[in-house]
């Protein structure tokens, strides 16, 4: 019976502003998995958690292990221990694939395309954070064949600063960025924004409206998606509709009740479980 004899967490530094966190799990025959646990900035507790949520783990059979990986959006450990969990999830799914010799895709469902439609997160590869920097990043995307981009451009902002001069200021840079890949990438070019919850709901609508000329493809997490705020992630989602533009969010979110009750309350046009918070392959599907 083949077992998880080594769980190992792995820190690699991507750029000044990134830390990419693996955990590395190997079983009983010496194969080795890997599922991804970033959370820039949790980087000690992310290992920490790791290390003790191993203890459990390490000597359990192989074929166990994903039923014993449950997230829960109401853990002590909130998303360090989700993102733990997550990629042990991924891990598993990796050595179970090797262990009974099937493709990866096969161990947690059916395949249903033989093409992915991708996009370029332009974001952290750009390091002049200026609207020719974001340009100059995206053209360097899109001649590798990428015909959709992500940018996140509002940098320093936040929902308190928001309604000041230096809020303003940056609120406008961004939109400044967003403008010029438009102009830079031609009308064909599908163009997205991640607002990393830094708008309230008036200056989320007033970005919305100041990128009209934009065509954007999708609004991404303009607020946070906390129950307080539902009455205004619907009114922004009405705007963003009217615009033909999608409202996009809920990369945190864990667990399928968490999913199902954004679902229910009707609050996005795209959902985006992340793998590494989300409950890992199988609850991603789910």
């Amino acid at each position: 019976m083949t077992r998880i004899v080594q769980i190992e967490p792995r820190v690699f530094n991507v750029s000044d502003k990134t830390n990419w966190i693996f955990v590395e799990v190997v079983d009983s025959l010496g194969r080795t998995g890997w599922g991804e646990a970033s959370l820039i900035g949790w980087e000690p507790l992310v290992l920490a958690a790791t290390r003790h949520l191993a203890l459990d783990w390490v000597g359990k059979p192989l074929a166990e292990m994903p039923d014993r990986l449950q997230v829960s959006p109401s853990s002590p450990g909130g998303l360090v221990v989700n993102a733990v969990v997550s990629a042990m999830a991924q891990a598993t799914a990796s050595l179970l694939a090797a262990d009974q010799g099937l493709c990866h895709h096969e161990v947690i469902g059916t395949a249903l395309r033989d093409r992915v439609p991708l996009y370029a997160n332009i974001n952290r590869a750009t390091r002049q954070r200026t609207p020719q920097g974001f340009v100059d990043t995206a053209r360097r995307a899109q001649t590798q064949g990428y015909q959709a981009f992500k940018a996140a451009p509002f940098d320093g902002l936040t929902p308190h600063t928001c309604h000041t001069p230096d809020g303003k200021q940056r609120m406008h840079h961004g939109i400044d960025c967003l403008l010029a890949m438009r102009d830079a990438l031609g009308p064909q070019a599908l163009l997205m924004v991640d607002c990393h919850w830094r708008f309230d709901e008036t200056s989320a609508l007033s970005a919305l409206k100041a990128l009209e000329p934009v065509n954007l493809h999708w609004f991404e997490c303009p607020l946070a998606e906390t129950r307080v705020n539902w009455p205004a992630l619907r009114r922004i989602r009405q705007a963003a509709s009217d615009q033909g533009v999608l409202l996009a969010a809920a990369e945190t979110q864990v667990g399928l009740q968490s999913f199902q009750t954004l679902f229910d309350e009707g609050l996005y046009d795209v959902v985006m479980p992340d793998v590494k918070y989300c409950g890992g392959p199988w609850e991603m599907l789910r």
